[in-house]
């Protein structure tokens, strides 16, 4: 069940998924972008299950390992005890053979003196008068006539006193023999609770056994799709190179199309290497203040202008609030927030502004942003809305200041725009 589910898993993850919103549908390097970028985070998830699962198997396993190691310790300590009751039991089985043999004997001499005392009897009892009259008769003198009388007399007693004392020792040993028996009943019992204890233990070994060889089957399944989604997440990231770098190959191609076009068409002025048409406009409204030269006391400082200050972008005057738009597709690098009107230090003197890479060496600055929608390192469309027009940071009233750099140099944005 659990094989079919990673395999469930694992076709899942293979699936490509749908394109997102924000890629322009005629693009299908960004939209394979995308897709590929969303590939390789359902791999990463799937592998991280992975991973998990691989964890819970190794520590069950382990688990599984101690208990084995517990019961087999268990079994051993159990056949030892089994091993000293069945010595145990076999001796008692033993000692009652020898105390049935030493019963029968006994029953055999008390059977002998008891013929002996009942023979003897008979024949005190048959001839006894004649046997006193012969004694008499046969008797040297009446002291040699008690004498022999007392000596019959006594054999008789002695006979009798055996037989007693025959009888005392055989009723020991029927209670020995009692005992003995109660012994072995005892021990019989034992064993068979020791026996099925071991018979317990042995399938609780059998168990775990059982548990052990499934995880560890389950660990090679884990580690096996682990390879496997370890080999696709590198496939899936050397993919995302390739598609940025052809993704790079065709923006660039577009901006020298774009030259191309401007340099045909006889546009000019301080392109920096570019043409008209390169960038889309962030927003529509009026330019308030060109590129270059300034007089304001407020712009950087640059000796080379008469003024001492340079303006290094446009400002494009809107209401407030209103939209600002990417003007190219790109990734944003850069984020300062938390600005607010009135502190005109804040950000740099740029206020709210967000700075965005694009490919062929260009890079769009927007500032004083009342508000900022992207954030770092994501991937943005042009025209995809990045924030909107505010008045924060160095700022009198409510535009946009809309810079372009190339190469690192500060462009006029105007040479860019279409």
């Amino acid at each position: 069940m659990r094989a079919l589910l990673l395999l469930l898993l694992l076709t899942t993850a293979l699936v490509p998924k749908t394109v997102l919103a924000d890629c322009d549908p005629n693009d299908p390097i960004c939209q394979q972008i995308k897709q590929n970028d969303q590939h390789k985070k359902d791999v990463e998830a799937l592998l991280q299950q992975l991973q998990q699962s691989l964890a819970d198997a190794q520590e069950k396993e382990r688990v599984a390992q101690e208990l084995i190691k517990q019961l087999s310790g268990q079994i051993e300590q159990q056949k030892k005890a089994i091993a000293d009751t069945s010595l145990k039991l076999a001796k008692t089985e033993r000692d009652l053979r020898y105390t049935g043999a030493d019963i029968t004997r006994r029953d055999q001499q008390i059977t002998l003196k008891q013929q002996l005392l009942d023979q003897r009897a008979r024949e005190l009892t048959k001839h006894g008068e004649l046997n006193y009259v012969e004694v008499l008769v046969t008797s040297r003198s009446f002291t040699d006539m008690v004498d022999r009388v007392a000596i019959m007399q006594q054999i008789i007693d002695s006979d009798q006193r055996q037989v007693k004392s025959l009888k005392a020792d055989k009723e020991q040993v029927r209670q020995l023999e009692t005992q003995q028996q109660g012994r072995r009943q005892e021990q019989a019992a034992l064993l068979k609770q020791q026996k099925d204890q071991k018979a317990a233990l042995d399938k609780s070994l059998a168990d775990q056994q059982s548990v052990l060889a499934y995880e560890q089957s389950l660990e090679a399944q884990y580690k096996e799709q682990a390879a496997v989604q370890s080999a696709e997440n590198d496939r899936t990231a050397k993919k995302a190179i390739e598609l940025q770098a052809q993704y790079a190959a065709e923006l660039e191609r577009l901006r020298q199309e774009a030259a191309q076009r401007a340099a045909a068409g006889g546009g000019g002025g301080n392109t920096g290497g570019g043409g008209a048409g390169r960038l889309g406009w962030p927003e529509q409204g009026y330019i308030t203040q060109g590129f270059g030269c300034s007089d304001l006391l407020g712009e950087p400082y640059d000796p080379s202008c008469p003024s001492r200050h340079f303006h290094q972008g446009i400002d494009i005057g809107a209401a407030w609030g209103t939209p600002v738009g990417a003007a190219d597709m790109g990734i944003v690098s850069d984020v300062v927030t938390g600005c607010s009107e009135g502190f005109w230090s804040c950000g740099g003197g740029y206020g709210n502004h967000v700075i965005i890479s694009h490919a062929g060496g260009f890079t769009t600055y927007y500032a004083h942003l009342s508000a900022v929608n992207v954030s770092v390192g994501q991937h943005v469309n042009r025209g995809d809305i990045i924030g909107n027009e505010g008045s924060t940071g160095y700022s009198t009233g409510a535009h946009l200041h809309f810079g372009v750099l190339y190469n690192g140099s500060w462009v006029n944005p105007q040479a860019y725009l279409a």
